[in-house]
């Protein structure tokens, strides 16, 4: 199935990469805490690491430990700053 405008289709990942570099060169993050859910794989785990190197510190939230701390160890290898919390946020208790 075509998306209804092909010029989104095709830009929004460049618009993505241009709000990501303007926000990592005004060093907008720097100092800030993210609490990224779903972070243990896919969208969560890029989005973790795009607000590391933009300087947030990132708190990574979800159910697979193994994962988190792959991805911790790999932001911090990049001089960013991570934290892992096991979290499933469709249980109330532990959000």
């Amino acid at each position: 199935m075509e998306p209804t405008c092909p010029a989104i289709h095709y830009t929004t990942p460049f618009l993505c990469l241009f709000i990501f570099l303007v926000i990592t060169a005004v060093g907008i993050l720097h100092g800030k805490v993210a609490l990224v859910t779903g972070a243990s794989s896919g969208i969560g785990a890029a989005i973790a690491e795009h607000l590391a190197v933009a300087g947030a510190k990132v708190a990574l939230a979800a159910r697979r430990a193994d994962r988190l701390n792959e991805l911790q160890a790999k932001i911090q290898h990049q001089g960013g700053i991570a934290v892992t919390v096991l979290m499933d946020v469709c249980d109330a208790q532990q959000v």
